[in-house]
Parts: C-alpha cells; structure tokens; sequence
C-alpha cells in the first residue's frame, strides 16, 4: 500500500510542492466471504449420523464415523470393511466385529446434529432468495447464505466458486435433489468443509446416480445416495440414510490413534468340568494396571471388545488348577 501526501508552498520567486510518500509493507489482510460456518461440534468426525438407520446395497466406502440413535445398533446395516472410522452403536447389536458401544457418545453427537441444523435453518438476511426459482444447475455461486421457500433441483452442474476460507449455507424449505452424472463442482480454492445444504423437505436430500456432490447436508428427513454417488462432506439426517453402492468421505475426519481389542475366551470341559466362559474373570491391563471396562467375566465370541490407543497391552485371568 502506497500513500501519497503532496502539499504546496509559494514562496516570493516561484511555487513548489513537496511529495512525502509513506509505504507500508507486509501482507495483506484476507477476510473470509460469506456467513460464518455452522459448527456441527461433536457431530464433525462422523461421515454418517442417522435417528433412525442406515440401509445399504453393498459394497459402499465410508470415510468417517457412522452411527445412529435412538435407533438400535441392528438398524447400521453397514458392514466394516466398508468403513473406516468407527461404527457406533447404542447397543450390542450393532456390526461386528468393530462396533463400538457409546450411547451417550451418539447421544451428543445426534442433538449437535440437530443444534447445528437449527442454526443452519435460523441464519437471516440472506444474500439472495429464491435464485433461479429452485433450479440452480448452470450457476456460478459466490460464498453467502441463500434461501428458497420451494425445493432445490440441479440438473446440470453447478460451480460454487471461492477461497478456502469462504462459506456458503443453502436454506431450502423444500427438497434438495442432483441429477444422476452430474456435480457440484468447488472452485478457486473452496473447501467442502465449508459448504452446509439445510433442508427441510418432506421427502429430504437425493443424490442421483453416480452424480458427486459437495458440502454437509443437514436433513430433517433422509438422505439418499443413488447408486454410485459421491458426497464429499457428510450425511447428517434426522431419520435415515440410504446408500447404494455409494462413497461418502469427510474430510473433516480425523482417524483415530485407536483400535479396537476383543477378548474371547473359550473353555474346553475334556475332563469332566463344567465351567463356562463366564466363570473366569478376564483383565487387560497397561503396564501393571487395569484399563477402563478391566476386569469383567469372559465371554465367548465375539468377546469382550475394548478401545485401545496405541501401546502394549498384557491380557490374563484368574488361574484355575483345574483348568
């Protein structure tokens, strides 16, 4: 930046002017466009959260946590090599072998989701309503909040352009839906992170066929993936998700330092006993000391599973002369 600071003088034989120039050197300022994001708080590290269920035509990649309440762990119907992250479950119904039991894990996570939809759904003094009547395919959309009091349909690409550090949020009262092949395409530096799709609809989000599609989508009711869609951000639906052969990956995503230990006892009665898992009591211990869950009564399989950081770990029971 340059100023310019001139000022005249006369003196008795002629006039000059003097120039003081004054640079000011360093970067410059880079402000963000568009509102500020939605914090989807503890809900941000998950690809899939759902109320009431995931279905799935196999095989589909996840790249993120999964899970559902208050729905039973039975209604994930992912299994988990098609994911990585954690599957979470209410109950011990969910997929083996790598569900992790956490109610009241999922039960923040569900009520951020819903916290994060309200304030998506709240935002006021939109920069544009109703743009393009609902049919927004072929458009070039700079950052803002944009609101439609109908559903929104995008049957041709359309271009959300701006820098990584800039913000959209789409408000739709109606449904939201992409055409199959087709894209929502990030441009000049702009991140799905930053891209939030609130819809309110009665029916909700529908990803045609292998069409890819950017942003979190916040839906009161479900989220469909069509057979070879992508979204690149995260399914967050006030009932269910369904998946179809479908790649969803958060780039949020954070993976864990963790896995998961299942410990399975087996007792062999060759000898006239008559004892059962059960009767022993089984201990994982890090460096002399019992972990969290440690020690509890063997079970068969799948076991007794455990979440683990990285480190090593010494797993024994009770001794038993005639076993």
């Amino acid at each position: 930046i340059l100023l310019v600071y001139m000022k005249q003088y006369k003196t008795k034989f002629n006039k000059f002017i003097v120039v003081f120039t004054f640079s000011m050197i360093g970067p410059l300022m880079s402000f963000a466009a568009g509102p500020a994001p939605v914090n989807t708080l503890s809900a941000s590290n998950f690809a899939i959260l759902t109320k009431t269920g995931i279905t799935d035509v196999p095989s589909s990649v996840i790249t993120g946590n999964v899970g559902s309440s208050p729905i039973a762990g039975s209604a994930t119907l992912l299994t988990c090599p098609e994911v990585t992250g954690t599957i979470y479950s209410v109950d011990t119904s969910g997929p083996l072998p790598c569900r992790v039991t956490d109610s009241t894990l999922l039960t923040t996570a569900v009520s951020d989701m819903q916290t994060a939809y309200t304030d998506a759904a709240g935002r006021t003094l939109p920069d544009a309503t109703e743009l393009g009547s609902g049919n927004i395919g072929g458009l070039t959309i700079v950052p803002g909040l944009y609101k439609w009091s109908t559903g929104v349909t995008i049957p041709t690409d359309v271009t959300l352009s701006g820098g990584s550090s800039d913000v959209w949020i789409f408000q739709i009262s109606g449904d939201l839906s992409i055409a199959s092949t087709k894209s929502v395409i990030l441009s000049g530096g702009a991140l799905a992170s930053n891209v939030f799709w609130q819809v309110a609809g009665p029916t909700g989000a529908t990803l045609g066929t292998t069409a890819t599609f950017n942003g979190t989508i916040l839906s009161a009711k479900q989220i469909i993936l069509q057979t070879g869609a992508v979204l690149n951000g995260r399914a967050l639906a006030q009932t269910q998700v369904t998946l179809d052969h479908a790649t969803i990956s958060n780039s949020s995503f954070t993976p864990s330092s963790s896995a998961i230990l299942h410990v399975i006892k087996s007792v062999v009665n060759s000898d006239g006993g008559s004892l059962v898992a059960s009767s022993f009591m089984l201990y994982v211990k890090k460096s002399g000391s019992n972990v969290a869950g440690s020690p509890l009564a063997g079970a068969v399989s799948p076991g007794t599973p455990y979440t683990l950081a990285m480190g090593t770990y010494v797993v024994s029971e009770d001794a038993n002369s005639s076993y």
